[in-house]
């Protein structure tokens, strides 16, 4: 039974990192749309973090290789480095 949980708690992990993954490819694409407005530093440094696997968005492309790379830059805790941010 314990062997059963955790391999489907596996499986919840790697969903939310995904959707994770999705709404922070959004939220900087987003963004990229306001380069005339000024923002913090952290999100600056976030959105540096994610460009160093992800492109903007200029053209159509397939999403999946990007999701996988924000995905990977969580699972990482690369984003919690920057953030500082103190979990588990």
């Amino acid at each position: 039974m314990v062997t059963f949980a955790g391999r489907r708690l596996w499986y919840f992990f790697d969903n939310v990192a995904g959707i994770l993954g999705i709404e922070w490819l959004a939220a900087s694409q987003g963004l990229g749309f306001r380069v005339r407005l000024e923002t913090t530093d952290k999100l600056k440094s976030v959105e540096a973090l994610l460009r160093t696997k992800v492109s903007f968005y200029d053209k159509g492309r397939y999403f999946s290789p990007n999701i996988e790379n924000a995905k990977t830059l969580i699972a990482n805790r690369s984003l919690l480095d920057i953030v500082d941010i103190d979990l588990l």
